[in-house]
């Protein structure tokens, strides 16, 4: 296959990696909709279960912890159906874990892509939006010698203000799709189907999405200066919906792989 990305985002088969459920959404809902009215096929694979392992140990959570997980795979589903998106893969992964299972993804992503004959890849990009977005982007370039892979942007935090759906820095490869009023409204609607993430999509903009082909990323360096997104709110302690990871450890572990 040529693995050059050329000017098409499109393919007639493709695989989108989904770091957390309610990602298809934030990043590419349109494109997808879109894709499927011409014909094309699009293939889900859910990285991680979108609940991070710390939520069961917060004040009792424990026990209602596998609930959470469940109620996230039922809103996916429901959500990828409303698409017209195939689910072909989904990780038991915790959220904020990604980045130690990487080899082991990577082998489960391989299949899919041979078993499916997929022509082309999408991915969040590279921008610290959420350490796992950041590993499904390497994730991304450990594929591109041989697929066109393709990525979008989901949000960041780049000059330290929120962004959606841009990137930090564009490089003229970009196909930006302006969504009308009944796709704005669409997604809207797509975006609640995930109820147990209301909290954390108030963000998420609606009136564009952004591809590009995969960028000639530094791993080893954090994708901007300053706090990146997940940062925000690190000087809260002890809380479960705060990363406190760092973006040092992030390009540490994506240069070490596992």
């Amino acid at each position: 296959m040529d693995a050059s990305p050329g000017r098409d985002m499109n393919g007639e088969r493709v695989l989108l990696l989904i770091p957390h459920p309610d990602d298809e959404l934030v990043g590419s809902a349109t494109a997808i909709t879109r894709l499927r009215k011409q014909g094309g096929q699009v293939y889900g694979f859910y990285l991680t279960t979108g609940v991070p392992a710390t939520a069961s140990a917060w004040f009792g959570r424990s026990a209602k912890y596998q609930h959470a997980i469940g109620r996230r795979w039922q809103e996916a589903e429901s959500v990828a159906g409303a698409l017209g998106m195939n689910i072909v893969g989904r990780q038991l992964i915790p959220s904020r874990e990604l980045k130690a299972e990487i080899s082991a993804s990577l082998a489960c992503i391989h299949e899919q892509l041979n078993a499916l004959a997929i022509d082309r890849v999408w991915v969040p990009a590279y921008e610290g939006g959420h350490q796992d977005h950041d590993t499904a982007n390497f994730m991304g370039s450990c594929l591109s010698a041989d697929y066109p892979v393709w990525e979008f942007s989901e949000y960041h935090f780049a000059h330290g203000t929120v962004h959606s759906n841009t990137f930090i820095e564009c490089d003229g490869s970009e196909t930006n799709l302006q969504l009308g009023c009944d796709e704005q409204v669409r997604k809207r609607e797509l975006l609640l189907e995930y109820g147990s993430e209301q909290k954390n999509l108030g963000y998420v903009g609606i009136d564009r999405e952004s591809f590009r082909p995969l960028a000639n990323y530094d791993y080893t360096r954090p994708p901007h200066a300053g706090l990146m997104f997940y940062q925000r709110f690190q000087w809260v302690p002890y809380h479960p919906r705060v990363d406190y990871c760092r973006p040092e450890d992030v390009c540490r572990a994506l240069s070490e792989r596992d």
